[in-house]
């Protein structure tokens, strides 16, 4: 079961709220001085945040624009000395809006890190009846296969083949089960390493009376993950970076799995298997366009910027756009 990775939550988001200095190093440095931190953090504003009266609560249906789609995620930071620039995913759409080629750097650490847990360079999406498939177009590697539902619309198993990314080199076959709402209602997840035996883990998903996802818990502990809300504001469109494995992040990059979020999200808290709270992350700082997209969230000294296309014409034209060509889409 160690082979099976939790989370793996990226931190940087809390960095300038516990000390500037973290920034960029290893995770080994989260020791329980900082856990501590973190959990006092997401207590203090638990009641600001999830503990909302009823007649506070905003209703919730899905309000993001049907026809907006993420186009892209940037990361930008100062080193001390310059502006460092990552783009970390890159999409490009076909003529009915699905997912044609992909640009996938995702690094535990959202763009500090050069080592990347899903690493493809340039990848084309292939659509079959039943199966879609994604392939690395430099190396010719099938990355990604996945079986699909009879409507074609969500994965029910899932084979990705990560041995030629030496950074994160991981083999993952998942199955998928959906409840009566098309929201995600497990996944089982058969991981390994190259090298390694692997193991198994089943993932339960629960949601609140409003539709969002609270809780990824594996079963048969007291682990997984507690997402939080600002339930006085909807969620009206919002490209996140944490990741439940590099599979289920590939697919919900490809618009084939969806995580729910119908408040806005502020915070995610790791709990280890013996409930104990070891990571966290948030949301912070967030700025949106006219249409409440979010384009920006930010610490003190970082900043993550999405792109956003509601037209299906407005795409990037470069497969390495600098900052200046990305933030063009960033409106």
């Amino acid at each position: 079961m160690d082979q099976i990775p939790y989370l793996n939550i990226p931190h940087p988001h809390f960095l300038s709220f516990i000390t500037p200095r973290l920034v960029g190093m290893k995770s080994s440095l989260f020791n329980a001085g900082f856990v501590c931190t973190v959990f006092i953090l997401f207590t203090a504003c638990k009641k600001q945040v999830t503990e909302k009266s009823s007649s506070e609560i905003v209703s919730a249906m899905p309000s993001q624009p049907s026809n907006c789609n993420y186009t892209g995620i940037g990361f930008s930071y100062n080193n001390g000395s310059t502006t460092v620039w990552k783009n970390i995913l890159l999409r490009w759409f076909d003529e009915v809006g699905r997912v044609k080629n992909i640009k996938i750097k995702l690094d535990p650490y959202q763009g500090y890190s050069s080592s990347n847990v899903v690493n493809i360079d340039y990848g084309e999406v292939i659509y079959n009846t039943g199966t879609i498939r994604l392939k690395d177009v430099y190396s010719g590697q099938e990355v990604l296969r996945a079986i699909m539902n009879v409507s074609n619309t969500r994965p029910i198993i899932s084979w990705y083949d990560g041995h030629n990314n030496p950074d994160y080199p991981q083999y993952d076959t998942s199955y998928f089960t959906y409840d009566a709402m098309n929201r995600i209602k497990s996944i089982e997840q058969h991981a390994r390493f190259e090298g390694s035996i692997g193991g198994v883990a089943t993932w339960n998903f629960e949601y609140d009376p409003a539709g969002n996802l609270v809780t990824i818990k594996p079963a048969g502990s007291y682990g997984g993950y507690e997402f939080r809300y600002d339930y006085t504001q909807l969620d009206s469109g919002i490209a996140t970076l944490h990741y439940l494995s590099p599979a289920t992040k590939a697919l919900e990059f490809m618009g084939l799995l969806k995580f729910e979020y119908h408040h806005k999200l502020v915070s995610v808290i790791r709990y280890e298997s013996s409930g104990y709270p070891s990571l966290g992350w948030g949301y912070f700082n967030t700025e949106k366009n006219s249409r409440g997209n979010i384009t920006v969230y930010s610490t003190d000294y970082s900043k993550w910027f999405t792109a956003w296309d509601c037209s299906g014409i407005n795409q990037l034209s470069s497969k390495n756009p600098t900052q200046e060509e990305f933030m063009k889409m960033v409106h």
